[in-house]
């Protein structure tokens, strides 16, 4: 299978109507759709309970992704949004520093001078309006959909 035709969507299962319009519409292109979700709480258990073992294993599946697709949607989606504060920040750096070996791929697939390289990553962030989001606002979620669709959001 050629790497050119590979989406993955990375989200909250709080995105799932926006979801379902990006596949739809990707898999209308000919695209080969695969939806990553991220469980709310998850990687909150990881960081606080995990071994270092644990802590600074890089999954193959991540670096499949990173590796070998060729796009990636990843929708910002959170349903809290201090998941983390509780995290020790000691164990949170483990966690990141073991995930560099990813960023590195991620660096060298995204350079600009890639840009319309086959091999490179196409690669975009979007925010999908929670309830969380809008308290961080201070702002009723109406409201602060109101503005991520008229796109005031990432100005």
């Amino acid at each position: 299978m050629r790497r050119g035709n590979r989406l993955a969507i990375l989200a909250t299962p709080l995105a799932a109507p926006l979801i379902r319009e990006v596949a739809r519409e990707a898999v209308r292109a000919g695209a080969l759709v695969s939806s990553l979700l991220q469980l709310p709480g998850l990687m909150e258990i990881l960081l606080k309970e995990a071994s270092e073992e644990q802590l600074t294993f890089v999954s193959p599946l991540q670096r499949l992704l990173w590796e070998e697709y060729a796009a990636l949607l990843d929708i910002e989606s959170e349903e809290n949004t201090c998941e983390l504060s509780g995290v020790d920040p000691a164990r949170l750096a483990l966690a990141q520093q073991a995930a560099s070996v990813m960023r590195e791929i991620v660096q060298e697939r995204t350079l600009p001078d890639r840009r319309h390289d086959p091999q490179s990553l196409r690669w975009t962030a979007t925010m999908f309006p929670t309830p969380a989001c809008a308290q961080n606002a201070g702002m009723s979620l109406s409201d602060f959909e109101g503005l991520s669709r008229r796109g005031l959001l990432f100005g």
